[in-house]
């Protein structure tokens, strides 16, 4: 009688082993550049918040002849503050004090957006500052196209 040759079926030990430490590998690199996509979307949201409140504070200033004083949150056409309670997206709090928007995410690596506005011939400018450096590059790259 003939042997018969019993048939593999599945894989072997190690072929499981390498696939995993190739899922291994790839999800170590794909969470860094994850987390950083995250901060940037959170950002975004940040910077969507504050220009909403943004054109209504230049509005505020225009009315008062180039004044800064007195353009805060929930007067005239600018919005309430936002607080740590209410629920919108990537914000934590926002608050208008005096014409300037301050942005908090409440998340350490996004940090906080700050814009100040100031008048240049009647025209309202805004300077753009942020507690984390590197999410202003972003900031800056708007405003410019903004005033171009």
């Amino acid at each position: 009688m003939m042997k018969r040759i019993k048939k593999q079926n599945g894989f072997t030990l190690i072929e499981l082993m390498i696939v995993i430490a190739i899922v291994g590998i790839l999800a170590a690199v794909a969470m860094p550049m994850y987390r950083g996509y995250i901060i940037q979307t959170e950002y975004t949201g940040m910077e969507t918040a504050a220009f909403s409140y943004k054109s209504a504070v230049s509005d505020c200033i225009g009315r008062k002849g180039g004044v800064l004083d007195g353009c805060n949150a929930g007067i005239g056409r600018i919005g309430g503050a936002i607080a740590a309670s209410d629920a919108v997206n990537y914000v934590s709090t926002l608050s208008v004090a005096n014409g300037i928007i301050s942005v908090d995410s409440g998340d350490a690596d996004v940090g906080t957006l700050t814009l100040t506005p100031f008048v240049v011939g009647g025209v309202v400018k805004w300077t753009v500052a942020c507690s984390v450096g590197s999410n202003c590059a972003d900031a800056y790259a708007v405003e410019e196209a903004e005033e171009g």
